[in-house]
């Protein structure tokens, strides 16, 4: 949010900042109700947000444009993984035959 926002765009943080909060507030939701923890957030914890959120810092403070975009993509492909879980999210899917 903070890179987005340093953009200086204030239309381009609106959106991003409605849809993270909408997109968390969905996720979360299920925590909620189901009372466990996300699958993003069981593991190795802070090393891995870090893994994905360090590159993005690092490229930007380098200037690096496609670096940056690089980074950003791979945290977008690693958040898809988080809201459309797999059988390995689902015990009783992954034991399924395929």
């Amino acid at each position: 949010a903070t890179v987005v926002r340093g953009a200086g765009n204030p239309y381009l943080a609106a959106i991003y900042e409605s849809v993270h909060s909408a997109l968390l507030s969905y996720q979360l939701r299920g925590w909620v109700d189901s009372e466990s923890v996300p699958p993003w957030l069981r593991g190795p914890g802070p090393a891995q947000h870090w893994q994905l959120h360090e590159p993005i810092a690092a490229a930007v403070l380098a200037g690096d444009a496609q670096a940056a975009e690089a980074a950003v993509l791979a945290h977008h492909n690693a958040m898809v993984g988080h809201f459309i879980p797999g059988p390995a999210d689902h015990p009783a899917m992954a034991e399924q035959p395929r």
